[in-house]
């Protein structure tokens, strides 16, 4: 499972712990940049076709219409009745989070204290 490094705004390294997770070599960023670009232009002018390109490139995902990328609800209940309990609680809090943001990005600022003060 992968574990998710929680930062602290109120601890003393906070600054040099969030630099060293989000800077990038520039070169690098630019050429992802560059990539991600022409894709996303692609998709624009091409639509699903692309879509469905790119997911066999990128997924090895051979799908030829779009309806295949849809999944059944009762396939998502079989896949979440698989999950361990860690992982069921796991995206229950991550789900709670992102609406929790999202409700508070409706607010004046985005800035906010989690209850444990994160």
């Amino acid at each position: 499972m992968v574990q998710i490094k929680k930062l602290n705004t109120q601890d003393l390294s906070f600054e040099a712990q969030l630099r060293q997770l989000i800077f990038f070599e520039a070169e690098e960023n630019t050429e992802i940049e560059k990539t991600v670009a022409e894709i996303l232009n692609d998709v624009k002018k091409r639509g699903d076709q692309a879509v469905i390109e790119y997911t066999k490139k990128f997924d090895h995902v051979n799908f030829s219409r779009m309806e295949e990328f849809e999944i059944s609800k009762e396939e998502l209940n079989l896949a979440l009745e698989s999950l361990p309990k860690a992982s069921k609680d796991a995206l229950e809090e991550a789900a709670k989070r992102v609406f929790d943001y999202h409700n508070k990005q409706l607010m004046n600022s985005w800035s906010y204290i989690e209850d444990d003060q994160t």
